[in-house]
Formats: C-alpha cells, structure tokens, sequence
C-alpha cells in the first residue's frame, strides 16, 4: 500500500507598515503527527532588525504620493472617475500620513479638540521650515494659549526630554518685545518667561520651551539654525 503523499505548506505573515516596536526574535513553531503516528513539534526562528528611516526621506514620500496623484488626475476625463480616484488617493494618503506622523513624532494624546506632535529627531532647520513641516501634517507651530495647554504639553511631552529646548509658534520678529503667534497672527495669550527672559533682544526672536534640569519655562531662542545647541519643536494639530 503507498504511503500518503507528504505536503509541503508555507506559511507567511506580512506587516504594511512595521515600526521600530515589533523588530526583535520572531519563532514559528508547529504541531503534528508523523507517519509514525507520534505527536512532533518544528519550530523556527528569525531576527527582525529594525532601522529608523531618514526624516527627510519620509517627507518626500508624502510629497511623492501628493504629485503623482495630480498628475493622475490630469490624465483623467471622467469625472466619475476622478472623484474614485481622488477617494482612494485620501484614503491612502491618510494611511501613509499617519505611519509617517508616528515615525517622525511623539503624538500626544487629545487636548480640547487637538494634538501635539513633537519632532523625535534634531532636523536642523529654520523655525520658517519647521512650520513648513508642521504644515504638511495638517498643523502648525503650537500656539500655547494658556497655563492648561502649558501643562498639558510639559507633562505628554516635555517630560520625555528629548531636547532641553523646544520652539514653539510665537515670534517677535516683525517687532521686538511684541509676540505674535506665526499661524493664527495672534498676540501670544500665554507666556510663561523663565528667569531673566526673554534675554537676547533681537538676536533671539522665537518663542521656546526651556529646562533648567528641574522646571519648564518659556525662553527666547535664535530662529535659524544653530548647531551648538539641541532643538526640537511641536506641531499642534486641530482633530477634524
């Protein structure tokens, strides 16, 4: 009598849009009975390493996907179609944007109807690009309004101190001493100066969190780049 034919199966399991959390040792492992009729047990092992993507080349991927879908739809006629087409892209656009949200950002959770993203990474750039970048993420440079917004944001995340400063939206560019929120062109509702500040006149005309170690304060900080120092800065987002 021939034996049963074996049978080889594979299994696979595949994750879209994996972040730094689930890389580590992944085993496989499968139970069985064989041709002699006694209980086996395989298993398997990989390493999954995990790498974090270049900021700037997250960006450009989002800027990617917004271009090629205009050029798509220029191409189409239909105005059935392009209503399809522009459905689909929002969806995947928003499916991109937030796994790009997370790998750039710390997001907070919600505050009176918003969220706070803080950048994990030094970018090096101007507060003019760093609005620029909020801006790709539906937001803008955080506007704090008051003690409440204040505390909310220092303890979802300037407790985590990943930079001993942080630019946030208010500026006095156009007139020293004078804060003017970038986004909403607003007087600044709440500043909450550290001691002796703001400090530098018009050589620092950006608005900041700042540490001593121990206490969060508002300071004044250069708004171009300054490499001697770490700088981070937070985006605030309005939930739709």
């Amino acid at each position: 009598m021939a034996g049963a034919p074996s049978v080889a199966k594979i299994a696979s399991f595949t994750k879209e849009f994996p972040d730094l959390n689930k890389s580590g040792v992944y085993k496989c492992e499968a139970s069985g009975i064989n041709t002699l009729g006694k209980a086996v047990t395989l298993s398997s092992t990989a390493v999954v390493v995990g790498l974090r993507p270049d900021s700037n080349q997250l960006v450009e991927t989002l800027q990617k996907l917004t271009l090629k879908v205009e050029n798509l739809q220029l191409k189409v006629n239909s105005t059935e179609d392009r209503v399809r087409i522009l459905d689909n892209f929002n969806k995947l656009k928003s499916s991109e944007q937030n796994n790009l949200t997370n790998a750039l950002f710390v997001v907070s959770p919600t505050f009176q109807g918003k969220q706070y993203l803080l950048i994990k990474n030094q970018l090096y750039i101007t507060a003019n690009l760093a609005e620029v970048l909020c801006g790709v993420f539906g937001g803008y440079l955080a506007e704090v309004d008051s003690e409440e917004e204040f505390r909310f944001i220092r303890d979802n995340l300037l407790a985590l101190r990943l930079f001993p400063h942080i630019i946030t939206g208010a500026t006095d560019e156009r007139q020293e001493g004078v804060w003017i929120n970038r986004h909403s062109k607003t007087p600044a509702k709440f500043i909450n100066w550290g001691p002796g500040q703001p400090s530098s006149g018009t050589r620092e005309n950006c608005q900041s969190y700042a540490t001593n170690g121990n206490t969060w304060y508002m300071n004044d900080l250069t708004c171009t780049v300054d490499t001697d120092i770490t700088v981070g800065f937070i985006c605030e987002v309005e939930i739709k």
